[in-house]
C-alpha cells in the first residue's frame, strides 16, 4: 500500500486547464436566469443539485485520466478536504455543502475510481491512484501554500494516509500545507483486529457485487430488518461499508413530533447513564436538515409538488443520480475493506494504519510544531466495529508521538454512519475549519 514513485512524481497537472461540467446543465428558470449562485441558492431540490459546482472534472497528469469532483462552499474561505467513505461518490460530499455555505468554508470530495467521471482501475492499485488523482486536483485548483484541513469517513482513513504522509513528506509548492486539524469519523478497523465475527465469513462475490445489489435494497429498510438468515445482515453489512445511510427520519403531526421529542428526552437521559464515556447524546439531529431536507426546501416542495410529494426528495434524488452513475467503485472498495487487493490482505491494512499514523506524526514533528490534533467519531453502538477495535485505534493513536489524539464518542442509538451523518458533529467540524483554517 506504498505509494509507488512512478505513479505519483512531484509533477503539477495542466494549471490552464479549466473545470468543466460532465452533465449537461439545464437552463435556469427566468427568476434566477441572471443570479451565477442561483442553484446553490434554490430550495427547488432539482436546480439546486443541478449546480455546477457538483459536476466538475479535470484532467489528471500522473494517471493520464480524467477526474470528476465537488469544489463548493465559500471559494474563498478556510479548505476542507473530503476524503471519502468506501460510499465513494462524489454526492456523499453534497449532504455537507450546506454547512461548507453557512460557515464560510470551500469543501471539495472527489470521485474515486470507478464512481461519476473517474475511470475505473484495478483493485490492487486503487489507493495509489486514488492518492495520485487527488494531489493532482490539489495542483489543479492552485491550492499550493493554502492550508488544508482533512475529513475522511470509515473506509476512507486508508485513502487518506497515503495523501498525508505525500504532503508532509514530500512537500511542494503546487501543493497545500495541512492546517494542523484532521477529522475522523468511524474510521474503518479490520476484523482481524476488531474481532468482528461477520465479517470474515461474507461472500468475496456479494462484496465485490454492491454495484448491483446497493440499488436493489437501499432504502428498503424494513424489509432488510426482517431478515433473520443471515441473508439481511450481509446486505446491511455491505451497505453500511458504504457510508450510505439507508433511512431518513419521519416527519409527524404536531402531536406525534411532541410524543417523539418527550420519547427522545428519555432516550437522552438513558444514554447518559449508559455511556459515560459519550460525550454526544441522543437526539441526533441529521446534518442534511442544513439544506437537502431544511424546512425551505420542504416548503417548495410542498407548494411545487403538491403534498403526495416526500419532504425528502432532496436525499431521494441525491441517491437517484447516485444511482445512474453506478456503483462499481465502492463495490471494489467493499472488497478492499475486507482485505482484498493488498498484500497478506487484512494483516496489510493493519500495517497501513500503524506504520501511516507512525509516519504522519514523525513527518509532522520533524516540522518543529505542535502536535498534530487528530479528533476522533465512535458510535458506541457501532456493529461494523466491535469495542475492540475502537479501543485498539484509540491506544494506537494516543502512543503515536506527535498526534495529539481528540476522542469524542455518540451515545445510545449510535451506528456506525452516526457520526458524520449528525448535526452536531458536522457543525462542530465545520465551525472549527472556519475559525482555525
Amino acid at each position: 500500500m506504498s505509494i509507488t514513485a512512478s505513479l505519483i512524481p512531484d509533477v503539477p497537472s495542466n494549471l490552464s486547464e479549466p473545470s468543466t461540467s460532465h452533465l449537461e446543465q439545464p437552463t435556469p428558470s427566468k427568476q434566477v436566469v441572471d443570479d451565477t449562485n442561483a442553484y446553490l441558492t434554490s430550495s427547488n431540490p432539482y436546480e439546486y443539485l443541478a449546480s455546477i459546482e457538483f459536476h466538475q472534472t479535470f484532467f489528471c497528469a500522473r494517471t493520464q485520466t480524467r477526474v470528476s469532483y465537488v469544489d463548493a462552499g465559500d471559494k474563498n474561505g478556510p479548505l476542507l478536504f473530503y476524503i471519502l467513505p468506501s460510499g465513494c461518490s462524489r454526492w456523499v460530499a453534497v449532504f455537507l455543502e450546506g454547512y461548507a455555505r453557512s460557515k464560510g468554508v470551500r469543501l471539495v470530495a472527489a470521485d474515486r475510481p470507478g464512481q461519476g467521471c473517474t475511470a475505473r482501475v484495478p483493485l490492487a492499485s486503487r489507493i495509489d491512484t486514488s492518492t495520485a488523482q487527488t494531489l493532482s486536483l490539489m495542483e489543479h485548483l492552485r491550492l499550493g501554500g493554502q492550508k488544508v484541513s482533512f475529513l475522511t469517513h470509515s473506509a476512507g482513513i486508508f485513502f487518506l494516509l497515503p495523501v498525508l504522509q505525500h504532503l508532509l513528506q514530500s512537500p511542494a509548492p503546487t501543493l497545500p500545507v495541512i492546517s494542523g486539524g484532521m477529522f475522523l469519523s468511524s474510521p474503518w478497523i479490520p476484523a482481524s483486529v476488531s474481532g468482528h465475527k461477520f465479517f470474515p465469513f461474507i461472500p468475496a462475490s456479494l462484496a465485490t457485487a454492491g454495484h448491483h445489489v446497493i440499488p436493489r435494497v437501499i432504502g428498503s429498510v424494513n424489509w432488510l430488518s426482517s431478515m433473520t438468515d443471515g441473508v439481511g445482515d450481509s446486505l446491511k453489512s455491505v451497505l453500511a461499508i458504504s457510508g450510505v445511510s439507508i433511512g431518513a427520519p419521519p416527519s409527524g403531526t404536531p402531536e406525534s413530533k411532541r410524543k417523539l421529542d418527550k420519547a427522545a428526552k428519555k432516550e437522552r437521559e438513558a444514554s447518559l447513564r449508559a455511556h459515560p464515556t459519550a460525550d454526544i447524546h441522543p437526539p441526533f439531529a441529521p446534518q442534511s436538515a442544513v439544506f437537502l431536507t431544511s424546512p425551505r426546501m420542504r416548503a417548495w416542495i410542498a407548494e411545487h409538488m403538491g403534498a403526495k410529494v416526500s419532504g425528502e426528495l432532496g436525499p431521494e434524488l441525491v441517491f437517484t443520480y447516485m444511482s445512474a452513475e453506478g456503483f462499481w467503485g465502492m463495490s471494489q472498495e467493499h472488497a478492499l475493506c475486507l482485505g482484498g487487493g493488498v498484500p497478506d490482505g487484512e494483516k496489510g491494512l493493519v500495517r497501513a494504519l500503524q506504520a501511516g499514523w507512525e509516519g504522519v506524526g514523525t513527518a509532522w514533528q520533524g516540522q518543529g510544531s505542535t502536535d498534530l490534533m487528530v479528533a476522533n467519531y465512535w458510535a458506541s453502538g457501532d456493529g461494523m466495529i466491535p469495542l475492540k477495535g475502537r479501543d485498539w485505534f484509540d491506544a494506537l493513536m494516543t502512543q503515536t508521538p506527535g498526534i495529539a489524539y481528540e476522542r469524542h464518542e455518540l451515545g445510545a442509538g449510535a451506528a456506525h454512519d452516526t457520526p458524520i451523518s449528525t448535526e452536531e458533529v458536522i457543525g462542530g467540524i465545520f465551525s472549527w475549519v472556519s475559525r482555525h483554517g
